[in-house]
């Protein structure tokens, strides 16, 4: 995914004011030694983050169909509703096997991610997944305790 972010400078610290990505990737960026616009793409050695804990909903998926049928649908449809949820950080689908998925889910709290869930649940989920769940797997939820981002 290609983008671009509004920077301002700080000695010795990269810190991005503003991101245009679809649907809140977790980008990296390229250098940028001033004001300007950076491009989206690898990590630099020199870039600092302020990380705040991350709270992820974790859950397994094996499906009646492929899951690259779903991929469409779900950046379609699910991504602009939790892109207006409070607390939504991010969002991943994983192909674990051509019919099992694991869906990732960033919140700032447990509380968000709990409301966030119910939300998607009650609606996009009924509507766009269970008809095509072949099992429902164990869905697990924590807050991250560590992350290593190699060059940061």
């Amino acid at each position: 995914m290609r983008g671009t972010a509004s920077v301002r400078p700080v000695p010795g610290v990269l810190a991005v004011d503003a991101l245009e990505t679809k649907h809140n990737a977790i980008p990296a960026v390229t250098n940028s030694t001033g004001t300007g616009r950076i491009r989206v793409g690898t990590c630099p050695d020199f870039i600092s983050l302020e990380a705040k804990p991350v709270f992820t909903v974790i859950h397994g998926m094996k499906l009646t169909v492929p899951v690259d049928s779903i991929v469409e649908t779900v950046d379609r449809e699910f991504l602009p509703v939790f892109d207006g949820l409070e607390g939504f950080r991010g969002f991943r689908l994983v192909k674990t096997a051509p019919d099992v998925a694991t869906i990732l889910v960033d919140w700032e709290t447990g509380a968000d991610a709990a409301k966030g869930m119910g939300v998607i649940g009650q609606t996009l989920f009924r509507t766009h997944l269970m008809p095509i769940l072949a099992a429902d797997m164990p869905r697990s939820m924590g807050e991250e305790v560590l992350r290593h981002i190699p060059g940061a």
